[in-house]
C-alpha cells in the first residue's frame, strides 16, 4: 500500500524519528501506542525492513491482525484516528518527506550519549526543530539527560523535552515485551509514566493545530 493512501486514512498523525539507530524509537512508540489505544492510535512503521511488529505479536501477520500495527507492506483496512509514524533509518526519503509534511506533530528521539547529543544539535542548527524531544535511557547524573538537553537546546524552541528512564528494569521490560510479542506498555511503571507524558504532549500539540 502506498504511503499517500496510508496517510490519507489518518485523522491525525505524529511522526517519530530517531536521531540514529538503536536509540529506542520503536519501543517508545509501542509504549505510547498502548497509552493512546483509547484514541485509536496505530503504530505505523515506515521502513524497508520493519521489525517493530515484535511488540504486537509473534509474527507480522499476528501483529497486523491486532489492528495496532502496520508497515509499508501492510494493507490498512480502514480509517486510523491517530497514526504514530515510526521512521526507520532505512526509510525511503520521498516517503519520509511526505510523512513530515503530513504530520501534525514531530517527535525526535535521542539517547543520553554524546553522539546523539551532537547529532541533535546539528539537526536543530539546520532548522529541524521537533515539537517534542525524547531522551531515552536517562540516568541521574550520567550523560546528557533531559535537564542537560533543556539547558542546551531550549533556545531552539522545542515545545517539550521528556526523559525516559534507562535502568536495568526498563531494559528488561522492553526485551521481555519483544520476546513475548506484547506491548511494553504496562511492563514498567517508570516507562509508562514517561510514555504518558509523551502521549499528553502529542495530544496537546494535535489539539492546538486542529483549532
Amino acid at each position: 500500500m502506498g504511503i499517500i493512501e496510508i496517510l490519507n486514512k489518518a485523522g491525525r498523525a505524529c511522526l517519530f524519528f530517531g536521531i540514529k539507530g538503536g536509540v529506542g524509537t520503536s519501543a517508545v512508540i509501542a509504549t505510547v501506542t498502548g497509552i493512546l489505544v483509547e484514541h485509536g492510535a496505530v503504530h505505523f512503521e515506515l521502513s524497508l525492513e520493519p521489525d517493530a511488529w515484535c511488540y504486537y505479536g509473534k509474527s507480522t501477520g499476528e501483529a497486523e491482525g491486532s489492528g495496532k500495527y502496520y508497515s509499508l507492506k501492510s494493507r490498512v483496512p480502514g480509517e486510523v484516528p491517530v497514526l504514530l509514524i515510526d521512521v526507520g533509518t532505512d526509510a525511503p526519503l520521498e516517503e519520509v518527506s511526505l510523512a513530515f509534511s503530513f504530520s501534525d506533530c514531530v517527535v525526535m528521539v535521542i539517547d543520553r550519549s554524546e553522539i546523539s547529543f551532537n547529532l541533535a544539535r546539528k539537526y536543530l542548527e539546520a532548522g529541524v526543530v521537533p515539537d517534542v524531544l525524547v531522551v531515552c535511557r536517562t540516568f541521574p547524573g550520567l550523560g546528557n539527560g533531559a535537564e542537560v538537553c533543556q539547558g542546551e537546546f531550549g533556545r531552539y524552541g522545542i515545545g517539550t523535552i521528556i526523559g525516559v528512564p534507562g535502568s536495568v528494569d526498563e531494559e528488561r521490560a522492553v526485551i521481555s515485551a519483544q520476546r513475548r510479542g506484547v506491548s511494553p506498555c504496562g511492563q514498567s511503571v517508570e516507562l509508562d509514566a514517561a510514555a504518558g507524558e509523551i502521549a499528553a504532549a502529542i495530544l496537546q500539540k494535535m489539539e492546538v493545530r486542529s483549532c
